[in-house]
């Protein structure tokens, strides 16, 4: 209930269609829990929670730490639906739920940044710091440099912040 009332808790119902495997993962820390309720629990569907390997079964919950390294795999031939409800750990004191929910909005806004921005090779890099720092000067640099007008036009893009670059 403290997720839901600060919008952090998740209630979804989970289908997993047959032949569908989800990569090993894991959650950046233990400060929330997660419990399966199965639904349709057909055979052939199962999951690795660490070390272990378990099924679901209709009816039953199946209570785990996603901080630690689980995948999904499905063998079957029919769909699996469970209720998935992630809540707070019960050893985390309620005053550092606002406190871990920011840290972790920081953690996946940064996450996603990288993995939005590709990592630039040292010598673009170079260019572009220098372009940034006098951009009339060095645009005949860069384009010699680069050996060509595509990368200028990057780089433009680039310092414009034009996210549309192919």
């Amino acid at each position: 209930v403290a997720m839901a009332k600060i919008g952090a808790g998740e209630i979804i119902f989970s289908a997993l269609y047959p032949g569908t495997r989800l990569v090993p993962h894991c959650a950046s820390s233990n400060n929330r829990l997660t419990c399966h309720l199965g639904l349709l629990c057909p055979s052939g569907p199962r999951i690795r929670v660490g070390e272990d390997w378990a099924s679901w079964e209709e009816g039953k919950c199946m209570f785990f730490d996603d901080s630690f390294e689980h995948e999904v795999l499905h063998e079957g031939d029919a769909v699996r639906v469970v209720l998935l409800i992630r809540f707070w750990h019960p050893d985390l004191p309620p005053e550092r739920y606002m406190p871990n929910l920011h840290e972790g909005m920081e953690q996946f806004n940064d996450m996603q940044r990288r993995r939005s921005v590709p990592p630039l090779s040292p010598s673009v890099s170079d260019l572009l710091a220098a372009r940034r720092a006098a951009p009339a000067a060095m645009a005949p640099a860069a384009r010699h440099a680069a050996g060509g007008v595509e990368l200028q036009e990057a780089l433009d893009a680039a310092v414009a912040g034009d996210d549309d670059l192919e």
